[in-house]
C-alpha cells in the first residue's frame, strides 16, 4: 500500500492513511507511528524507487515529494485515532 500511496496525487495524499492505520488500529499510536515513519525513511533512502524507465520519469518525484509529506505529517500531525 506504502508504494501505492506514493502515486497517489498531494491533494489525495492524507485519505490512504486512515484506512492503513485502521488496519494496525492494535498498535498503540506511538508504537504505529515510529515503525510507519520507519518504513517511509526506508523508502527515502532507496536511490531509485521505480526500476523502470516509465515509472521513474513519471512517479518518482511525486512518490518522494508524498513520502516526504507523509513523514512530515506523521511528526507534527495528530493521531489517526482521534476523531476529526
Amino acid at each position: 500500500m506504502l508504494i501505492s500511496l506514493s502515486l497517489v496525487e498531494i491533494e489525495k495524499c492524507d485519505e490512504p492513511a486512515v484506512p492503513f492505520r485502521k488496519e494496525f488500529k492494535r498498535v498503540a499510536w506511538p508504537v504505529y507511528k515510529e515503525m510507519r515513519s520507519e518504513v517511509i525513511r526506508g523508502f527515502l533512502q532507496i536511490p531509485r524507487i521505480y526500476n523502470t524507465e516509465l515509472f521513474f520519469g513519471r512517479f518518482a518525484m511525486q512518490a518522494r515529494e508524498n513520502l516526504d509529506r507523509s513523514l512530515l505529517q506523521l511528526r507534527t500531525g495528530a493521531s489517526l485515532d482521534s476523531p476529526s
